[in-house]
């Protein structure tokens, strides 16, 4: 199969982590990949024309390619108010969408889209991120970690605060609240809890999220929602066990086997809380639960480590860039074949 494979956004971002990962993927699946993103190929009709990202940004090139495809998430159950308009137009242009969840399909599939909608989940590149020993025995500190940009949609508030409700003055615990986007709620966090002995704040732009994974022991995702979640898997792949929000695309890759739910609570905050002018509601995580969940996590260290042993194999097993590379071949050829 030969792929035009098209993003919007080269810069160090997720747009173009997932844009690097699935290019090597399908080479490494004997498909031939075109990767200017603004130049079309010679004999662009025998291409699929392959665009990930945000479709508000998507433009379609002016020759007919074989196939056009689109790869989207989102975050929230309606497309973003600003992008609506032009997201519609571009993805109604498809002749394929696929998204990493049946979660990201909702935002689409309740618009005035008629374009197939297929499935396939993204990766992990598991050579990057292995299997990674740690101490877990109870005279070594047990390290939790909050990754991503700290903000509202990511529940990192909730994670420090619950964190504190579990671990209030206890020794041989630590949270790092890792964002290496220096955002509005970490400056916020930062001046509330300085001088706490017990919570670092990591700004550090690392070449690897590996270089954090390996320095702790379970990963808290109090997301209040995921178009996917990167990070996540990656954690998990290295044999971190996941404290994990109930909610959205998670939801889909995740079971108790590789840590713990938090439980959601009965209450709810407006999505334009973090989307500007979106509609809709998000759930809150329990404060509660996710502070049960980290305390007898850091109480039974023997079944969190076994935890991590679990979800590594399960990543390696069903979520690397392979498995995503041959899903995205898969759906595009039973779209040619339709």
């Amino acid at each position: 199969m030969k792929i035009w494979f098209r993003t919007h956004s080269l810069y160090l971002c997720s747009w173009a982590t997932v844009w690097n990962h699935l290019r090597s993927a399908f080479s490494e699946i004997d498909c031939e990949v075109y990767d200017n993103v603004l130049a079309a190929p010679n004999g662009v009709s025998d291409y699929v024309e392959l665009w990930w990202g945000n479709p508000a940004e998507w433009h379609w090139g002016s020759g007919r390619p074989g196939l056009r495809v689109g790869i989207a998430v989102s975050e929230a159950e309606s497309l973003v108010a600003k992008d609506r308009a032009r997201a519609i137009e571009n993805v109604g242009r498809a002749d394929l969408l696929i998204c990493p969840s049946e979660f990201s399909t909702r935002a689409y599939l309740e618009s005035p889209i008629d374009v197939p909608v297929a499935v396939v989940p993204f990766g992990v590149d598991v050579d990057a991120m292995p299997y990674t020993s740690r101490k877990w025995g109870c005279q070594h500190r047990m390290n939790f970690l909050l990754a991503g940009a700290a903000q509202f949609r990511k529940g990192t508030w909730l994670g420090v605060e619950a964190f504190l409700k579990a671990f209030w003055r206890m020794g041989r615990v630590h949270l790092t609240v890792w964002s290496s986007t220096k955002t509005p709620m970490l400056a916020e966090l930062q001046t509330e809890y300085h001088g706490l002995k017990q919570i670092t704040f990591d700004e550090t732009h690392y070449d690897s999220p590996l270089e954090v994974f390996s320095k702790h022991h379970v990963l808290l995702s109090p997301h209040l929602s995921e178009g996917f979640g990167l990070l996540i898997p990656e954690a998990m792949s290295t044999g971190m066990p996941v404290i994990m929000s109930r909610v959205s695309s998670p939801m889909e890759f995740f079971s108790d086997k590789f840590g713990s739910w938090i439980e959601m609570s009965e209450d709810y905050a407006p999505v334009s809380k973090c989307l500007e002018n979106t509609g809709g509601f998000w759930r809150l995580p329990s404060v509660d639960s996710m502070a049960s969940a980290m305390s007898n996590a850091n109480k039974f260290r023997g079944l969190s480590k076994d935890q991590g042993k679990r979800a590594s194999q399960y990543v390696k097993d069903n979520l690397t860039w392979g498995h995503t590379a041959l899903g995205i071949v898969k759906a595009i050829e039973g779209r040619l074949n339709a």
